[in-house]
């Protein structure tokens, strides 16, 4: 395995511990913003009215020229990313959570998992065509010891596609999502922090 990638953070971990610390990393890490404009939702719907309805992990929104804009243009012209989580081969295996149908795509590993998924991923067709779109971001620890992400570089995928959906469906998923999961989802969104803290 290459030297540039993180050291392992996950081993020994089971597959719930090892989803919900990707949870919380990615949220930490990548979603998070230290300004209010925080766009982003968890197990967001699409789909729901044609049959074939999917469940994303993470959505996240930022309109075109950054947080800060909210005109028309700027939000119908913005970057949805998806994330999907993955904390075992079992659970790449599965057929489940491989949408990828944003403006850019992410399969949230442990690094531990990069090299298992590149063999399984030879092997596997259906995983294959799912993630032709999908860059890998791998958890582990950097070398200044503290916990990081690693973005597989953008040369290393063979396809990319426009969106599949509007700018206007995906947002209100993302607001249909929050709202529904503000209550039960393990994920500390900040709609529940909100509630919290008018209560």
């Amino acid at each position: 395995m290459s030297s540039v990638l993180p050291k392992p953070a996950c081993e020994g971990m089971g597959r719930k511990d090892t989803t919900s610390l990707l949870d919380s990393e990615l949220i930490r890490l990548r979603l998070t913003r230290k300004n209010s404009y925080s766009y982003w939702a968890h197990e967001v719907l699409v789909e729901r009215n044609t049959g074939h309805e999917k469940r994303v992990d993470f959505v996240e929104f930022l309109p075109k020229g950054g947080v800060t804009y909210s005109d028309g243009p700027h939000v119908e012209h913005g970057t949805f990313s998806f994330y999907e989580v993955k904390s075992c081969v079992e659970d790449l295996k599965s057929g489940h959570g491989l949408n990828f149908y944003g403006d850019e795509n992410w399969l949230v590993m442990p690094v531990e998992l990069y090299e298992p998924y590149l063999e399984e991923r030879m092997r596997n067709g259906y995983l294959r065509q799912s993630t032709r779109l999908a860059r890998c971001l791998l958890y582990g620890i950097g070398r200044n010891g503290k916990p990081t992400f690693w973005e597989q570089p953008k040369d290393w995928v063979a396809e990319w596609h426009c969106r599949k959906y509007g700018a206007a469906e995906l947002l209100f998923a993302m607001m249909r999502a929050m709202i529904a999961n503000s209550d039960h989802s393990n994920v500390n969104h900040q709609v529940r922090r909100i509630k919290e803290e008018s209560e």
